[in-house]
């Protein structure tokens, strides 16, 4: 089950990353693939400001050019609004969040956001 999930996860940045036209956009897959599996095959929960870090250093070091964003994420759960913490990368407009997939509150919230993906 662990690796079927893992693999769905690939499979989206793959799906996603099929029109890549050069080095900087496999640089981009690249990285993003290998922060999602290190979260993921490590159980890695709530640690979506330490991996957005490296994310964005990786990506600045391979001549990307990103930004990381530190904020609150605001939800409708069925006690009312609630708030959260998060961070996550943009390059080109482009939203990068590998934390997605190894929430730190059982994922309910995560799974409605990343449907808007």
């Amino acid at each position: 089950m662990k690796l079927d999930t893992i693999n769905n996860w690939n499979a989206r940045v793959d799906y996603l990353s099929r029109e890549i036209k050069n080095t900087l956009e496999q640089d981009i897959s690249n990285i993003y693939t290998s922060i999602l599996n290190f979260i993921y095959l490590n159980e890695y929960r709530g640690g979506c400001h330490d991996t957005s870090a490296a994310m964005y250093i990786l990506f600045q070091e391979s001549g990307v050019n990103a930004e990381l964003f530190i904020g609150q994420v605001r939800t409708e759960i069925e006690a009312g609004t609630a708030y959260f913490d998060h961070s996550w990368v943009k390059v080109n407009d482009r939203i990068y969040d590998a934390a997605l997939c190894m929430p730190l509150y059982g994922g309910e919230v995560f799974i409605r956001l990343s449907t808007l993906l």
